[in-house]
Formats: structure tokens, sequence, C-alpha cells
């Protein structure tokens, strides 16, 4: 058996503050989230069936430090999202439609937004 031969690590204390910075830049994705998802309200409302128009203009972007969704607060969003076999009403699907339809410009919104905040604390990021 031979003997391990180490060798010095330069910089590895820089990286690691680096990457904990980067972690800690990213806790509060708040307004990444609205950024990537408050453009595809309109679209939700585009997809959604007009009767009164209050259910299309009801919807609304929903947004903390871990997570972002489209909701709406009337109580009948749900069922027509989803359907209701009991009340007979077919899924129209407007949000996970959108999201569904949107998924390259929404990977690449928060990849731009991961990008511009390493960017922000000094990381040398390729374009």
């Amino acid at each position: 058996m031979s003997p391990t031969t180490g060798f010095p690590v330069e910089g590895r204390d820089e990286v690691a503050a680096g990457f904990e910075k980067l972690r800690s830049h990213l806790g509060d994705l708040t307004e990444t989230h609205r950024r990537v998802l408050g453009p595809l309200i309109a679209e939700v409302a585009a997809r959604t069936p007009i009767l009164s128009g209050e259910l299309a203009s009801s919807w609304r972007l929903e947004a903390s430090k871990d997570a972002g969704s489209i909701e709406s607060g009337l109580v009948y969003a749900g069922p027509i999202e989803f359907g209701s076999a009991s009340r007979g009403i077919e899924p129209h699907a407007m949000v996970r439609d959108t999201l569904s339809s949107n998924t390259s410009t929404i990977n690449e919104g928060y990849a731009k937004a991961i990008t511009d905040d390493a960017r922000t604390i000094g990381f040398k990021v390729d374009p």
C-alpha cells in the first residue's frame, strides 16, 4: 500500500464563503417569484371561461420566500380549474395549462434570476 500524498488546496475557504453568501442571498425568492410568475397572470385570465369576468379578474400571484403560486380567492375557482363530476363541471385547467405551456420560460426566468444574483455578489458567470 502506498502512502497518500496530499497537496494544498488554495482558495477553498473563499469558495465555501462565496457559496454560503449565495445561499444566503437566495434565501428569500419572493421578488424572483413575482418577476417570473407575475407575467403569467394575464395568460391565466385569458384561459379563464368568461361569464361575468369575475373569475378572470380575480387571479393573483401569491409569493413568499420559498414559493410562488397563482391563486384566486373565489370559492368556485377550484371547481372550474379542476372540474367537479358531482356538479357536471368539466375542468378548464387555466393555471395548470398556463404553467405547463410556459415551463421553458419559467425555468429560464429562475435561472436568469439566480445567475444575476450570483453576479451581484461577485461570482463570474458565463453568459
